[in-house]
């Protein structure tokens, strides 16, 4: 090995001194202190340890009180347990009225056929979803009962809620479409109104007498 090739590896603090007493080379360079050292393989194969994901199981517990819940209150309370974690925002929104009706609904369905959380929440979804649009009805229906002028009785009666059929109440003028609400508004019964079909036959007639 040529005579600069050996100084150019050289350790920094490598004088003239270290090889004026004797020691050769290799010596200066590999007589040097232990330093710990890593190999390769410790790096690439170094085990990475992962957390353990936590997957929530219903409670055994919560999923039985559903399954054997013999009125629509116990259901309803069976639902809310944190165990069987529900989606519950729907079923929340409705006024208690509604979601005893809904458990009620449930209730009737084969709750035994509920094995598992999911199934739980497909069936509330549905039963809340048909109870929203009940409730929708019933709170139209008493908009209209409840209206204590033309103005309001039009805005009741035009509520896609109450899903009235409007296709000869359209050809009215502003004019016509007050005076056929007004007479609605007169025509409603003691008691009020008890269904849509009610409604539509009052709103029928009251387009009619606007027409003649």
């Amino acid at each position: 090995m040529a005579a600069s090739t050996v100084v150019a590896i050289l350790p920094a603090d490598f004088t003239k001194a270290d090889m004026s007493q004797g020691g050769s080379v290799t010596d200066a360079v590999y007589n040097q202190p232990d330093v710990p050292s890593t190999s390769v393989t410790d790096a690439v194969y170094k085990p990475i340890v992962l957390p353990v994901p936590v997957i929530a199981i219903p409670s055994v517990q919560a999923l039985e009180a559903v399954q054997n819940a013999k009125s629509a209150v116990e259901l309803k309370t069976a639902l809310t347990a944190a165990g069987l974690a529900l989606n519950l925002t729907s079923f929340n929104a409705l006024s208690q009225e509604d979601q005893v009706a809904a458990a009620e609904a449930l209730l009737s369905q084969s709750t035994e056929g509920y094995t598992d959380t999911a199934a739980v929440q497909q069936a509330l979804n549905k039963v809340v979803a048909v109870q929203r649009d009940v409730a929708a009805l019933r709170n139209a229906v008493a908009a209209v009962n409840s209206a204590g002028s033309a103005s309001q009785m039009q805005s009741a009666l035009e509520t896609p809620y109450l899903g009235l059929v409007m296709m000869n109440y359209r050809k009215l003028n502003a004019e016509g479409k007050l005076a056929a609400a007004e007479a609605v508004r007169k025509a409603i019964p003691t008691g009020g109104f008890v269904s849509r079909t009610d409604i539509q036959k009052a709103f029928n007639t009251a387009i009619a007498s606007v027409h003649s």
